[in-house]
């Protein structure tokens, strides 16, 4: 390999690998991987009783920014609410509701 190609390929290479995942707030309506293979699905990121904030991501996804959300209500395909919640919520596993 010559010794202009390195950096190049090094910094496609860590641009993927790197990925910024986008910012949340409070309110935000996102859709998130279910762990077990099951299709996304939607949720509202909401405030805990106590007013805490998000925390650090905890996921090692590279984006040094990246927080885990401590509470988020899931809704149903018309974005209604279902009575159920999940817990940790990292922005790295949050992306834009597809329509």
């Amino acid at each position: 390999m010559a010794v202009l190609e390195w950096p190049s390929r090094w910094i496609r290479f860590h641009t993927k690998v790197m990925s910024m995942s986008k910012r949340r707030a409070f309110g935000d309506v996102v859709q998130v991987q279910d762990d077990e293979g099951e299709p996304p699905y939607l949720v509202k990121l909401i405030p805990t009783a106590d007013g805490a904030q998000p925390d650090g991501c905890m996921s090692e996804c590279g984006d040094s920014d990246c927080r885990e959300w401590r509470i988020a209500e899931v809704l149903d395909d018309k974005a209604l609410p279902t009575g159920e919640r999940i817990y940790h919520v990292t922005e790295c596993n949050m992306s834009d509701p597809t329509s």
